[in-house]
């Protein structure tokens, strides 16, 4: 994805992500991982890139239940990450979000995730915002929830190491 300062999209003010990310209005998305949040229906989780000059562009909007790959792991796998993406509809005649989601709980229980939730909702938004690092992918929630382990272990690759 490129941006430019031209970019019809969105912007907000850097001051007012400042502002959100000392109230953790801002979670950092750049490590990639499984997302907890709203669906598209209670107003989904919106991502942004940034700084530029401009400010941060929101670049779009997801949902929980979706995995963001990390800027790595999106460039190395990314022909897979489409083909994983792309069996969304074979997976939505098959199956409900509820089922994948009981059936990745029983496998899943202590998964790490990432939680856009907010708890005391001042502002009026849906969740917390994601803040990306370069171009990441996101999974749709049916791809998600049935190949959470291969989505894993590509982007555990691109992790930083902790010493």
């Amino acid at each position: 994805m490129t941006t430019t300062e031209s970019d019809d999209r969105p912007w907000i003010d850097t001051w007012l992500i400042d502002m959100l990310s000392v109230q953790n209005y801002i979670v950092n998305g750049g490590f990639g991982g499984f997302i907890v949040g709203p669906s598209h229906e209670q107003g989904g989780i919106n991502f942004i890139r940034g700084p530029f000059e401009k400010g941060y562009l929101v670049c779009g909007n997801m949902e929980g239940f979706e995995f963001i790959m990390n800027h790595g792991s999106s460039e190395k796998y990314r022909d897979r990450i489409f083909e994983i993406n792309d069996l969304m509809d074979d997976l939505m005649e098959s199956h409900t979000v509820d089922s994948l989601w009981d059936a990745f709980k029983l496998t899943h229980p202590n998964v790490i995730h990432i939680d856009t939730f907010i708890e005391d909702n001042i502002y009026g938004l849906s969740s917390k915002m994601l803040l990306f690092n370069g171009d990441q992918l996101i999974v749709n929630k049916y791809s998600t929830l049935k190949y959470f382990e291969e989505l894993y272990e590509m982007n555990l690759e691109f992790k930083p190491k902790i010493r």
